[in-house]
């Protein structure tokens, strides 16, 4: 891997509390920045603009600083158009504690320095990510979907919503019925809906076909492992959904 301004001061930094996998740091990033991926935190890494700690299995663990800084790095990208070399020459002058260099655009908020971010307390913890937000109740998604809870009951009907025995739902529901809420508006019911039910299910099958292997090995580490290509792979799938349907609705050109 190739060495950066976050490099050698990450290396020698404490592993603080709490880590996050690259799997949820994806899923909390994509709320601001929804097409970043695996890879792109990946070559971010490779560039040293962060340099998450890593566990004896070899597997990536990000602190809450290593979060602020991929923020940081995104929202110059995507703000201001800022190129790599530029951002990451800010970013050594930071963790030098020295002044870093102006940037197009105007003055930024800067992330905390590599070496002050190793004493960072439990008071700096970052909020849980969507797979640690536990489960949703019917009430809060009654309210997502704007008081209408024959809207929730269609999408239980339909199956688009899982409720457990304890009458709960997963955390990922409210995106569900957000959604549904913003399509309903446009009349694509729930009952229109129940083909991506199905694609869906179809993916996690082929998800499953191969994460299954890894979590049957026995090695350390295996079903970290297992989770965090899962996750790549359906980031991958959902991309590939997305550029397919822009394709389709552009339709064939001349």
């Amino acid at each position: 891997m190739t060495a950066g301004p976050a490099g050698d001061a990450a290396a020698r930094r404490p592993v603080p509390s709490p880590l996050l996998t690259i799997g949820e740091v994806l899923a909390e990033l994509q709320l601001d920045f929804p097409d970043v991926s695996h890879s792109k935190l990946r070559f971010l890494e490779e560039r040293g603009l962060v340099s998450p700690q890593r566990t004896p299995s070899g597997y990536r663990k990000f602190s809450p600083a290593d979060v602020e800084r991929l923020r940081f790095v995104l929202s110059l990208q995507r703000d201001r158009y800022l190129p790599l070399r530029v951002i990451g020459a800010y970013l050594a002058a930071v963790d030098r504690g020295a002044e870093p260099p102006a940037l197009p655009g105007g003055p930024v908020r800067p992330p905390r320095r590599v070496d002050a971010a190793a004493g960072e307390g439990r008071e700096e913890q970052a909020a849980p990510t969507g797979a640690a937000r536990g489960r949703a109740a019917r009430a809060d998604l009654v309210a997502l979907a704007g008081g209408d809870g024959r809207l929730v009951e269609a999408l239980e009907e339909h199956g688009l919503l899982a409720r457990s025995p304890a009458g709960t739902y997963p955390a990922d529901a409210a995106d569900v019925v957000r959604c549904a809420r913003e399509l309903a508006e446009h009349g694509i019911e729930p009952r229109h809906l129940r083909p991506l039910r199905t694609a869906a299910e179809r993916e996690a099958a082929l998800v499953e076909q191969v994460v299954s292997p890894l979590r049957r090995q026995q090695r350390g580490g295996a079903g970290a492992r297992a989770e965090e290509v899962g996750r790549e792979i359906a980031g991958s799938l959902l991309r590939l959904h997305e550029s397919l349907l822009r394709s389709a609705l552009e339709g064939p050109r001349g």
